[in-house]
């Protein structure tokens, strides 16, 4: 393992990071926290010299290799939310932990908080956690790909935990993703602007609507508007959010390339959507849960798809909006709403979790297993999604990474419940932080217990680069750190 390309990677994503900080600096000045500004000009400052630093130190060529990519992208997860928790350290004075997890939570869209006062925090630190989230959203180092060219881009992209591609390279693939995640958020915005909210609360809550992330300028989150307008806009966000952007760049291409009138159009672009297997599962799984709770609730109609409704699409795209208290629903309505938070949205999306296409890969392999014992002895099946027949490594790798996420959220939930939190509750949270979620079930707080955040961020980490990365990382680091201890003892 080369050490200095590694850290050469790092300073490189950390260098061309260290932006971001200045992005918020109108807000401050618009709004008159000048207090604010000190901070972010120190915490650009701090990146660009570690990145310039690290580049320097290690001096080599960019010759990645996937072992180089797979330990420096969990790396650079670790190490961005470290530099970039100093706003929240010394504008709202949060302790280095707790602006640790709020920067985590941020940058992996997660949107569980340990903000003390939203409703009156700085502006500035509400612009810049939907900030890390937006950008998080699509990764960061998808964002430093669209912008600086490294040999062997493909690997970092992978490394990321992101596979499909808009277009066969992958620099290209990050620019079209920029321009279709900026044409939303901006629809986004102004239509939220129009549904009644002022342009800085539209322009968050558009910003991690999209990123299915969830962090809201209010602490009752879009409850605090009482406005089933701004719920169907934001229901719409999240799941444009959770849909792969292939389908995406697919429905655009769609619609400008097709000769016919505009209706016509319309219509070919929506039949993308409705030929997306990905984005119909995730429709029918909402509705299910939806309807599930009703039938067991007894409810109205209008409240059960107006509140479990809406916690069902903010759980299965992993934003973590929440138009009611969740901490009021019934222990079945938890569960329902934890299966959607393990399912999650589709690959190549902002969503987290173990993604509805692995759902439908080791689906069809079952499917494809009992038909081999039922047909006669020369029946061929092989399992299919569509046309597209399935690879033995496409298989094994959705049964590998959805056995490992559920591995580590059942120990994740067993290490809460020994701390005393109720089953259904732990459950509830560790899903919610692994998927990158953001709904709580009333754990994740300013005063829970040390031990309850590390144990969260941990989840935090793992969960948004699905999980393997994470143990090849630790795998790779631990070689190194043995090789260094038998060099030190020479």
């Amino acid at each position: 393992m080369d050490v200095k390309l590694v850290s050469s990677i790092l300073g490189t994503v950390v260098k061309v990071a260290a932006v971001l900080p200045l992005l918020p600096l109108p807000i401050s000045l618009l709004y008159g926290e000048l207090d604010c500004i000190a901070p972010l000009l120190l915490t650009s400052l701090i990146m660009l010299v570690c990145g310039v630093a690290l580049e320097r130190i290690a001096r080599v060529e960019r010759h990645v290799r996937p072992r180089h990519a797979i330990v420096a992208v969990p790396i650079i997860w670790l190490v961005i939310p470290l530099f970039t928790s100093l706003p929240y350290r010394f504008c709202e004075h949060m302790s280095w932990l707790d602006a640790y997890f709020e920067s985590m939570s941020g940058w992996t869209t997660t949107g569980l908080t340990v903000l003390p006062d939203i409703d009156h925090a700085h502006r500035t630190i509400l612009f810049w956690r939907s900030l890390e989230q937006w950008v998080g959203g699509l990764g960061i180092v998808v964002s430093i790909i669209s912008i600086l060219r490294f040999e062997t881009p493909s690997l970092l992209y992978v490394a990321e935990a992101r596979e499909e591609r808009i277009r066969p390279n992958v620099v290209n693939t990050a620019k079209e993703m920029w321009k279709i995640y900026i044409t939303i958020t901006a629809v986004g915005f102004l239509a939220l602007w129009a549904a009644g909210m002022n342009p800085f609360d539209a322009l968050n809550h558009s910003m991690t609507a999209v990123a299915t992330g969830g962090f809201s300028t209010r602490s009752e989150s879009v409850t605090a508007w009482h406005s089933p307008t701004v719920e169907l806009i934001t229901v719409v966000l999240m799941v444009l959010g959770a849909t792969s952007f292939v389908t995406h760049y697919r429905v655009a291409k769609t619609f400008r390339t097709s000769p016919a009138e505009l209706p016509k159009r319309i219509i070919k672009a929506l039949r993308q959507y409705l030929q997306d297997r990905q984005f119909l599962t995730m429709i029918g799984l909402t509705a299910a849960v939806t309807a599930y709770a009703g039938a067991v609730s007894g409810d109205r109609a209008w409240d059960v798809v107006r509140y479990y409704g809406y916690q069902a699409v903010s759980a299965i795209t992993c934003c973590g909006f929440s138009n009611a208290d969740v901490l009021s629903f019934p222990e079945y309505a938890k569960l329902a709403i934890t299966i959607l938070m393990i399912v999650g949205g589709s690959t190549a999306s902002t969503a987290g979790a173990i993604k509805v296409l692995r759902f439908l890969i080791m689906a069809e392999a079952v499917k494809a297993a009992i038909a081999r014992r039922t047909q006669p002895i020369r029946g061929v099946v092989v399992p299919r999604i569509g046309s597209r027949v399935l690879s033995e490594d496409e298989i094994s790798d959705a049964f590998a990474i959805a056995s490992a996420y559920m591995f580590f959220l059942l120990i994740g939930t067993l290490l809460l419940t020994a701390y005393g939190y109720p089953l259904v509750d732990a459950l509830f949270e560790v899903a919610s932080a692994q998927g990158g979620v953001g709904l709580s079930s009333g754990i994740t707080a300013p005063n829970a217990p040390a031990f309850v955040k590390i144990l969260l961020i941990f989840h935090m980490w793992i969960g948004r680069l699905e999980v393997l990365p994470c143990l090849a990382a630790l795998y790779w680091l631990t070689l190194i750190l043995k090789r260094l201890a038998v060099k030190g003892r020479d």
